[in-house]
């Protein structure tokens, strides 16, 4: 049950747009309808939902334009229901800034699937930046027994006393807590560090994480912090704490 998660559906046809509404509201959710008929823009800006459906068969508009309309206020996630089903269709309704797209007749279960898929990824994302942005602004992140001070450009043990770490080493670490489990290839790696006064940079980077595993004492831990992740590149699994 989501009953603070609201969602518009933009429909003239009134069976279908009851069949929706009954099922979204016995799911927990918020619904309001609307109506070509009416301003629709209006009635987005009133409601402010965290997803809208809309049907893009129009009586008396463009419903594609419409799509580009509402993408250009709004990046929640809006999802296509529509008898215009062909690949073209769906093509042209996503390139205009639809994020998903379902013809006419379809199943509820599936309607209902793609509905929380949608809003799931909206709320990764809006976690991931606010997350980023806590990042951004912190000088102390905290991990395991460990801090880095961004501000003073330093690694401290559980004592709060600097640790042995080359500014490269620093710059390294500070890449993976700012995405914590999050596996990171090489390049992204060399980009984030500029460590570009090697020759190599792949093993550069195999060289200088080999060197802070031994440093924080993952060669001894069953469970280490930075972890390689087969086919991608290496990856810090632990949670990272803002402490100032």
């Amino acid at each position: 049950m989501n009953g603070k998660t609201t969602i518009l559906i933009v429909d003239n046809d009134e069976r279908t747009q009851t069949v929706v509404s009954d099922f979204l509201v016995r799911e927990g959710y918020i619904v309001i309808t609307a109506r070509y008929d009416q301003n629709v823009l209006d009635e987005f800006e009133r409601v402010h939902p965290d997803l809208i459906l809309l049907d893009v068969v129009l009586p008396n508009e463009d419903g594609i334009a419409l799509i580009n309309q509402i993408r250009s206020r709004t990046v929640c996630p809006i999802l296509v229901i529509s008898e215009k089903n062909n690949t073209m269709d769906k093509i042209i309704g996503l390139e205009m800034g639809a994020d998903d797209y379902m013809g006419k007749p379809f199943e509820m279960r599936e309607l209902y699937a793609r509905i929380k898929a949608n809003l799931r990824l909206v709320n990764s994302v809006e976690k991931e930046a606010v997350s980023r942005r806590q990042n951004e602004t912190a000088t102390i992140l905290h991990f395991g027994q460990w801090y880095l001070d961004l501000q003073r450009h330093e690694f401290l043990d559980e004592n709060k006393k600097p640790m042995d770490m080359t500014p490269g080493e620093i710059e390294m670490l500070k890449a993976f807590a700012m995405s914590p489990r999050k596996a990171l290839s090489r390049d992204k790696l060399f980009d984030l560090t500029r460590e570009r006064d090697y020759e190599g940079f792949d093993r550069a980077v195999d060289v200088q994480i080999s060197r802070i595993r031994k440093k924080i004492g993952d060669d001894h831990r069953e469970q280490p912090y930075i972890k390689t992740i087969r086919g991608i590149g290496y990856m810090l699994d632990a949670e990272i704490t803002v402490i100032e």
